[in-house]
């Protein structure tokens, strides 16, 4: 006998439809007996060719999920074969089951716990996903629930009720024990009716990130169960205390199950530490802490972002002024070996008048080919002309670019100028280059070194050269000051601790605001 499970009148049209048909059946039972049917069709091709048996009695049984007749039934050591397989699937299933228990703070799925089965007694005799929901329901009974959450089919949490926790704690109260042995208890069974309730709550915050109107008072308390903040509104004092029950208690939340949540306030701190410090030892040291989140799920986050954002302009309208901001960056551009060099080029949209709006965050994973295909630019050379080979200024090779575009094109539309810090940076040079050859030179060298003032007469160093200016430009007004009043100045090389007449200052202070007074007028 082959096959033992459908009579041969049962058989509906060609093989395929009749092996579709068994397999349909396989899979609402997921026991023994459909394991070895399944096997069975695998390892026979042809029914016909190989003189398949099939019994009426097993057909109606197979297909009503009913077990194997007792007439069918194989014999006494065939069933204490099975018997002990029985008893290796067993072990398997408490194994799977034990490490549910183990890991009741984790989104397990149905689908987690058969191939951790697997691992214990292999994939050919671990159980299907429905036998094992019904082996689970059957070996926890109400204290599971199997339900949807994030998105995610079949997932297995614990219903631990507060009746069942003071239950519990009710039988193992002992008269005999010490004040602080009963006090402990107290405190731990406290402790399992927060997890309870936080492991119960409906917030599904692992497959969007937390939008930017999350981050207020009123809508991040709904983020702290009941319990919880009663615990922390009975320990604080003060007069208003809701900024630190927030804060406190969605890291007890994060704390508590920290692979079913992401909440708003973990992470708005992460993400603003990383924009002011850009510090990875400060977020990974707060998120250690129990404060933020860790600095790789702020990169997935910017990630995330990033894709979901893409490089659309929302709401714009043809009536709005689309200005582009573009600059490059160059990083380790000089090393010795010419490796690890990075050039880079950003572009930034500015919209007038803006249009503010959220959109849901997707937490997926992205990587950084994914990243620079969302916004890849075509780059094309265009070669300067022989007037403008000597200017590497971006504002004419950008200039140049646009004339040589064709009279259709939309560049042709685009009006370039130069960004506030290239405005700068073009008017502090003109300034050095008009002033060569006149002493500025030597005079900023008294205080900074030669290199770095050619680089601030050049207008690269912004912040030494403003510095630098108005400190020439304050000693032109002592001088021409001291010539207009005639008032006698210390040399270098007397001391700071000279006294000076009070009645000679002021004097000089009644000139001066003499001679600026007019000038203020008008």
């Amino acid at each position: 006998m082959i096959f033992n499970a459908f009579h041969g009148d049962t058989m509906f049209g060609g093989k395929d439809e009749f092996q579709c048909k068994i397999e349909d059946i396989c899979k609402q039972r997921e026991d023994e007996w459909a394991l070895e049917v399944r096997g069975r069709l695998e390892f026979v091709q042809d029914l016909h060719a190989a003189d398949a048996l099939y019994h009426q009695t097993c057909s109606v049984n197979f297909r009503t999920l009913k077990q194997t007749p007792l007439a069918f039934s194989p014999p006494a050591k065939k069933a204490k074969t099975q018997a002990g397989r029985k008893s290796s699937l067993s072990e398997s299933f408490l194994f799977a089951a034990k490490y549910l228990q183990q890991n009741e703070d984790e989104q397990i799925t149905v689908t987690d716990l058969v191939k951790k089965m697997s691992e214990h007694c292999g994939i050919d005799d671990a159980y299907g996903v429905q036998h094992m929901k019904n082996k689970l329901q059957e070996h926890f009974g109400d204290k599971i629930i199997i339900s949807e959450i994030n998105g995610k089919q079949n997932v297995v949490t614990f219903r631990n009720t507060v009746r069942s926790i003071l239950h519990e704690f009710y039988e193992q109260i002992n008269t005999n024990r010490s004040i602080d042995e009963e006090k402990k208890s107290i405190i731990q069974k406290a402790a399992k009716i927060l997890k309870s309730e936080i492991l119960s709550s409906e917030m599904s915050l692992k497959a969007l990130y937390p939008p930017p109107d999350e981050i207020s008072a009123q809508n991040n308390m709904k983020y702290v169960p009941e319990s919880p903040q009663t615990l922390l509104q009975t320990i604080f004092s003060g007069k208003d205390t809701r900024l630190k029950i927030m804060s406190i208690g969605q890291s007890i939340v994060q704390a508590a199950a920290p692979r079913m949540f992401m909440l708003p306030l973990q992470l708005a701190l992460g993400v603003q530490l990383h924009h002011n410090f850009s510090s990875r030892f400060l977020i990974d040291t707060l998120n250690s802490l129990g404060f933020c989140s860790s600095y790789t799920e702020i990169q997935k986050f910017e990630c995330c972002a990033a894709a979901e954002k893409g490089n659309d302009i929302p709401n714009f309208v043809a009536e709005s002024f689309l200005q582009y901001v573009a600059d490059n960056v160059d990083h380790n551009s000089g090393t010795l070996d010419g490796n690890n060099t990075f050039h880079g080029m950003g572009i930034m949209a500015a919209v007038t008048p803006g249009s503010f709006g959220t959109k849901p965050i997707s937490r997926i994973d992205v990587t950084s080919e994914q990243i620079a295909l969302l916004a890849k630019i075509n780059i094309s050379y265009y070669k300067p002309s022989e007037s403008n080979r000597m200017a590497s200024s971006s504002v004419l090779e950008s200039f140049c670019i646009v004339k040589n575009e064709n009279t259709e094109s939309d560049f042709k539309q685009i009006v370039l100028r130069l960004g506030g810090f290239h405005t700068e940076m073009s008017f502090l040079g003109s300034i050095g280059r008009l002033m060569a050859g006149s002493g500025l030179h030597e005079v900023l060298e008294t205080v900074y070194a030669s290199n770095a003032v050619n680089h601030m007469l050049s207008g690269k160093a912004v912040s030494r050269v403003v510095r630098g200016f108005m400190m020439v430009e304050n000693a032109l007004y002592i001088l021409f000051m001291k010539e207009s009043f005639r008032v006698s100045l210390p040399s270098a090389h007397e001391t700071d601790i000279t006294e000076v007449d009070s009645s000679e200052c002021d004097e000089i202070v009644e000139k001066s605001v003499r001679a600026i007074r007019p000038i203020c007028c008008w």
